[in-house]
């Protein structure tokens, strides 16, 4: 299956127009109501003539986007062909909705794939059945409102929530599986969850329902509800686990609307197609078979409205299986936003096979490893350390292909590597607004870094400067990794350095130099001195970070 991703597209849908146009300047029109699995099926229609790209989306029965492409309109015209696939797991059976949008303006259409043809000459959009309404088929079923689409099988995802759908223990729903082919949970269900709920409502999936993409369905009042009683939703499938704050969705529709949530855990054809063209432009990009697909929809008698962009960040986890960290590096591994044209890094962190990161619109992510390589780290000692930290982007190269590692560092760059250290590791971080020392722009490249150090009390300076461009001793950055190891939570143990050079240790950073020597962070030479007074080059603080991040508390 050829399928086309054009991202930029759904963001021009959402953007408020410039210009008002008549609703009927804009139509969909489908060239049937049924096709077979190897058929084609036509969307065309009309746009407004300065229309220069109309967005064709095609949703298949479980909810993920089968078609996704830019129809660019000819003398008010736009027209593409789609070819359903002949393979089931690409084409299931089913109704498919039809979306073609410019600016605000949105028109919505379906059509079935079946195995055997029976409704051909039903309305097709706005040129015979309303396209907003689904369209009639032989039977006069209107598809948005449950009857009958034109082969006579059910629409899926049309049918009234019973109530009652769904098992409630506490805070926790069970929803079931209905005639539909979706998980459902009733107003009734929720209430109770939400009455016998702590901080949070749970909806608990089997395991299954990520791997094979199955779709929640709930109403969307009783999302409404949930939201003003300020409680988060968790949802559950397996491995996968999504925390909504409370009024992140924050769209409940009319009375009969519904919440659709549908993710997939599995590496469909659709997901490795998309992963791949996102990394095909970066070498050091390399996918092992790992991806989330959410698609969260408002499904009401209008149409189906997709929902993007969370109003609060959504924290997702992650669990790999023990076949999927075989098969990883872990130390190189990450969570990617990916849209088909690039792999955006989302900051998050890894603990015991769990990745957790906030998502604050929903798409593609995909687990990707980040395999780069600076020609002059080749059989380096600190190599793998450098390939670690520039995997979780704590560190670059001062080009592309180099990374310097005997250069000095200064104390500005060492603030800023220690807070990447810090954020990857999930720390809890402050918020600089306005410089802690006269002599730091919060607009510099290190000015953000050196303001949440100095919150945390990792740095305080000098006469109220911080000395950005200095070079940093070992024994100063010892004091600012001791004061570090609370927000790395991590403990220093009992026992003391016996470097050879112990005396030339000042005095203030002495109680440091023990704390970072006790957990790991530093260590002596090959004499076994610690040189307290000599500057810190790139290979050695990638070390120092690198240590500091594999360290368990």
């Amino acid at each position: 299956m050829k399928t086309y991703i054009a991202g930029i597209l759904v963001l021009l849908m959402m953007l408020p127009s410039l210009q008002v146009y008549a609703a009927q300047d804009f139509a969909l029109a489908l060239s049937a109501k049924e096709v077979k699995r190897g058929g084609e099926i036509v969307v065309s229609g009309t746009a407004p003539d300065d229309a220069s790209d109309v967005s064709v989306k095609i949703v298949s029965p479980n909810g993920t986007v089968f078609y996704l492409e830019a129809a660019t309109p000819d003398s008010g015209r736009y027209s593409v062909n789609v070819i359903i696939p002949t393979q089931a797991e690409f084409a299931p059976y089913g109704e498919y909705t039809v979306a073609a949008g410019h600016r605000t303006l949105q028109k919505t259409s379906k059509f079935a794939v079946v195995e055997q043809l029976g409704g051909e000459d039903g309305g097709d959009g706005d040129e015979g059945g309303d396209g907003d309404e689904g369209g009639d088929g032989e039977d006069g079923g209107n598809g948005d409102d449950g009857g009958n689409n034109g082969g006579g099988n059910p629409a899926p995802g049309n049918d009234v929530i019973p109530p009652n759908a769904g098992q409630v223990s506490r805070g926790t729903v069970k929803p079931e599986l209905g005639s539909n082919g979706y998980y459902i949970a009733g107003r009734t269900t929720l209430g109770d969850a939400l009455n016998g709920a702590g901080d949070s409502v749970t909806i608990e999936l089997p395991a299954s329902a990520a791997e094979r993409g199955d779709s929640l369905e709930f109403p969307a009042q009783s999302l409404k509800a949930i939201e003003e009683g300020k409680k988060n939703i968790i949802l559950n499938s397996g491995g996968l686990s999504m925390t909504f704050p409370a009024g992140s969705i924050g769209t409940y529709g009319t009375g009969d609307s519904r919440i659709r949530i549908t993710v997939n855990t599995s590496w469909t054809s659709e997901a490795q197609d998309i992963v791949e063209r996102s990394i095909a432009s970066n070498e050091s990009l390399h996918q092992v078979g790992m991806a989330l697909s959410v698609v969260i929809e408002l499904v009401n008698a209008d149409g189906t409205t997709e929902i993007h962009e969370m109003k609060h960040p959504v924290t997702v986890s992650l669990k790999l299986t023990v076949e999927q960290e075989n098969k990883l590096r872990l130390n190189l591994a990450g969570i990617y936003d990916v849209d088909g044209t690039q792999a955006t890094y989302v900051r998050g962190f890894a603990n015991n096979g769990v990745f957790t990161f906030d998502a604050e619109h929903f798409s593609y992510y995909a687990v990707l490893e980040y395999d780069k390589r600076f020609v002059d780290m080749a059989n380096h000692w600190a190599e793998i350390s450098v390939q670690s930290l520039a995997a979780q982007y704590i560190v670059t190269g001062v080009d592309e292909l180099h990374y310097m590692p005997e250069n000095i560092i200064k104390r500005a760059d060492f603030a800023t590597m220690l807070v990447r250290s810090l954020d990857w590791k999930g720390a809890d971080m402050p918020e600089a607004t306005k410089s802690a020392f006269t002599d730091v722009d919060m607009d510099s490249y290190y000015g953000n870094a050196v303001g949440i150090a100095a919150e945390l009390g990792i740095v305080t300076g000098y006469n109220g400067k911080f000395r950005p461009n200095d070079l940093i001793t070992r024994e100063e950055a010892a004091v600012a990794l001791a004061r570090a190891l609370p927000s790395f939570d991590l403990d220093a143990a009992q026992g003391s350095p016996s470097f050879g050079d112990q005396d030339d240790i000042s005095a203030w950073a002495v109680e440091s130099v023990r704390e970072a020597w006790a957990t790991g962070l530093i260590k002596g030479d090959d004499k076994g001195n610690f040189n307290p007074k000599r500057t810190l080059t790139r290979a050695q603080v990638a070390a120092m970070m690198d240590r500091a991040l594999n360290q368990q508390s």
